[in-house]
Order: structure tokens, then C-alpha cells, then sequence
């Protein structure tokens, strides 16, 4: 049976997130803010004054996300909870669906999408010449596991996935090298704990294949923003981005690392969920150790709109010459698309479409934007490894051009 209760929040023109009620994971108004739900079916839409193009980008939107959480249908077409996020020039949107009423100030993994902050994160240091593209691990890890990154090429090529390295360590579930696998480890978060000793242990048994041509790589991220939190004298992701990224993005609730979640912000995660033959089960945000950078941020609605405000180039202006140059095409990369800072570029006829897609065991992502038009779209759902994420990110991109 479908999900009929209505959960919208939609923000139109000079209406911020601070427009929104104050609402937990549950759905539910917080104790003290006022309940507005109930008081016509425009509730949360905003007239400019002028036709308003949200009405209808909603009235299409909301069928495919009813259908997306839809519980009667097999669990690899249906998954129990999604939010989405759109942003133009002119419209700013976050929906949630789901047997547990996601909402704008929920909080989702966002998996592999984490790379494209990490890619705006070197970006800004290269435009602030604190590194260079030409730049190695070596040169900016700290002495603990400068030595065994010497064979590493430059940051660029780490960035393009052109390094040369493979999608994770052999010794991420084998810490010991032991040829079997640590009964500890999770399946769900295999790199639990992964540390700088683990690292160097790799590194001074790896070979590493010849770069210069794509092998999308996990931990090459992980390295990557190791390094630079190694040269800004960072303690762990969630402080690299905290310095580049939260602040200028006026990000309230996204988290470079699972620990550093706040106790009183835990009842706002959505509880991911595992695909186990034909049902769902339990899931777990997915923690990476030293290797963060290449997947653990946890995000909300409201923060993933002003991302995508910055990413199209609608908002944010003084990011915007370090978001150009994450998003220059340094290399090739898979099925015939270019790649920036972590980031898919593709040409659409006259048009640059900007792609990446994030995936943990337990959470699912796909982001999916354009700067000319400006026009962005992010999904998050709570299960791992779910493709039908990006047909619905397609989905809603298309209906964005058509009320732009």
C-alpha cells in the first residue's frame, strides 16, 4: 500500500530553510512550532506573484516518489525511504518520502557523492596555491606514510581516478594479510577503523598498476583527502570540510564523519536498510576510517539545497571560480564522459551534464546537475546499492528543465 501521507516542503524564491517547520525524522512537528499542514493543499508553496512553476513540478514529482517507496512492489524496485532535493535559478524544492516521513531536515548517507566535496575542497586549495595538481601524497601526508606514498602519481590524476590504484585495499577486510577474511569486520562497513597503520601496511606491499587511465578508486579519495588534511594539520575529514566547505556553504547539518554527529541530531538519521535475497534488512551508516573522504558524509535536504545552489552557480558566489575549476575536464572517464574533481561531465547535445552517483550497503545517492540552464537534482535513499536512484534523479532533472 502507498504511503498517502503528504509530507512537502517546498521553497520558492527569497524563502529559505529556515521557512520550513522544525521536524525530526519522524515527520512530526517539534513541540512549540506551529503546524501548518492542515490548512489548505497550497501548504508550504509560495506564490512569486507570478505563475508558479513549483505547483505542477510538484503535482508530477510526488506520484514517482509514492511509486519509489511503494512497499507492494518487489524490494529491488521499492525502497523504504527517499528524499529529494531540487534547485533552479528561481526554485528551490525538498520532498521526503517514506514509512518513516524523511523530511528536509532529515539526515541520509550520501556515499560516493562525498567525492565531489572533496574535489571542492582540493579545487580551493589549488586556487589558494597551497597545492598544486602536480602535487603527490608524499609531499603532503605526514612522515608516518610519506615514505610508503612515494609511488603514488600526482593529486590530479588521483582526483580524474587515473592513479592507477584499485577501487579499495586488499587488506580492508584482511587487516593482517592472513589470506582470510576478519571475522570482525561488518559486511556493512567494511572499512570500519581502517587506520594510518593499515594504510602504510598496504601501501609498502602494493603494486600499484600504471596510471593514466580510468579505474574508479575508493581509496585513492581516501588518500587524497588524507593528504590534505595531513597538510592543513587536520585531525579527520569532518575538519577539512568543516574548514573549505561547512562554513562557506553555511551547512548546519552535514558531517564529514559518523562520530562527530551530535547525540541530540541521532533521532534525525533515517535508518538505511540492506537488501538480503527478497527483503530488506537492518542497515547501518557506513563508517571508512581514514578513508572518509571517499564516502562517509551524512547530509539533510536543507543542506544538499544549498549545495546544489553553489554547484549550478545560483548561490554562492564566492565559490564559484573553485566550483569551475573542480568542474574542468582534466581526463577521460567511463562510458565516454570526461572526468573533473571527482565529478562525470558529459555533453548533452550543446549541454554539460555533471553526474555522480554514491552507494554504501545501506544508503544510495545520486546527484545530477547543469550550469547552463541552472538546474540541479539530488536523491538519497535509505537502501545500499540501489540503481533505481538514478532513473528517479533523471526524472525529476528532466521535469526541472520544463518548468525553468
Amino acid at each position: 500500500m502507498r504511503q498517502r501521507r503528504l509530507f512537502l516542503w517546498a521553497l520558492f524564491f527569497g524563502i529559505g530553510p529556515g521557512a520550513c517547520s522544525s521536524q525530526g525524522a519522524s515527520g512530526r512537528t517539534d513541540a512549540g512550532s506551529q503546524d501548518t499542514s492542515a490548512q489548505s493543499p497550497d501548504a508550504g508553496l509560495v506564490d512569486s506573484g507570478t505563475i508558479d512553476p513549483l505547483q505542477p513540478f510538484t503535482q508530477k514529482i510526488v506520484p514517482q516518489l509514492e511509486d519509489f517507496t511503494d512497499n507492494t512492489q518487489p524490494v529491488s524496485e521499492a525502497c523504504p525511504n527517499v528524499v529529494a532535493v531540487a534547485v533552479s535559478k528561481k526554485l528551490r524544492f525538498v520532498e521526503g518520502r517514506g514509512n518513516l516521513a524523511p523530511g528536509p531536515q532529515s539526515l541520509l548517507q550520501i556515499g560516493s557523492v562525498t567525492k565531489v566535496l572533496t574535489g571542492l575542497i582540493a579545487a580551493e586549495l589549488v586556487r589558494q596555491n597551497q597545492l598544486s595538481p602536480s602535487s603527490t601524497p608524499a609531499q603532503l601526508l605526514a612522515s608516518d606514510l610519506a615514505s610508503t606514498a612515494a609511488p603514488l602519481p600526482s593529486l590530479e590524476l588521483i582526483l580524474a581516478h587515473q592513479a592507477g590504484l584499485p577501487n579499495f585495499p586488499a587488506n580492508l577486510v584482511d587487516r593482517n594479510f592472513d589470506g582470510r577474511r576478519d571475522l570482525e569486520r561488518d559486511p556493512r562497513a567494511p572499512a570500519e577503523d581502517y587506520s594510518r597503520l593499515d594504510l602504510a601496511n598496504y601501501l609498502g606491499r602494493a603494486r600499484l598498476l600504471p596510471s593514466g587511465s580510468y579505474r574508479y578508486s575508493n581509496l585513492g579519495f581516501g588518500i587524497l583527502a588524507l593528504s590534505m588534511q595531513d597538510q592543513q594539520g587536520l585531525s579527520n575529514y569532518h575538519e577539512l570540510l568543516e574548514k573549505y566547505l561547512i562554513s562557506a556553504l553555511e551547512l548546519g547539518s552535514t558531517y564529514g564523519n559518523i562520530s562527530v554527529i551530535p547525540a541530540d541530531k541521532r533521532d534525525l538519521i533515517v535508518a538505511g536498510t540492506v537488501l538480503e535475497q527478497d527483503r530488506r534488512g537492518t542497515g547501518r551508516l557506513g563508517q571508512m576510517g581514514i578513508l572518509a573522504g571517499s564516502g562517509e558524509v551524512v547530509s539533510s535536504g536543507e543542506d544538499l539545497v544549498r549545495l546544489l545552489q553553489a554547484l549550478i552557480g545560483s548561490a554562492v558566489p564566492e565559490l564559484q571560480a573553485t566550483v569551475e575549476l573542480a568542474l574542468r575536464p582534466v581526463a577521460a572517464g567511463p562510458e565516454g564522459r570526461q572526468m573533473g574533481y571527482g565529478i562525470e561531465i558529459e555533453t548533452q547535445g550543446s549541454q554539460l551534464r555533471y553526474r555522480k552517483a554514491g552507494s554504501t550497503s545501506s544508503y544510495s545517492a545520486y546527484l545530477l546537475f547543469s550550469r547552463a540552464p541552472q538546474a540541479g537534482v539530488m536523491v538519497v535513499c535509505g537502501c545500499g546499492s540501489f540503481s533505481p536512484v538514478r532513473k528517479l534523479a533523471e526524472s525529476i532533472y528532466q521535469e526541472l528543465l520544463e518548468v525553468l
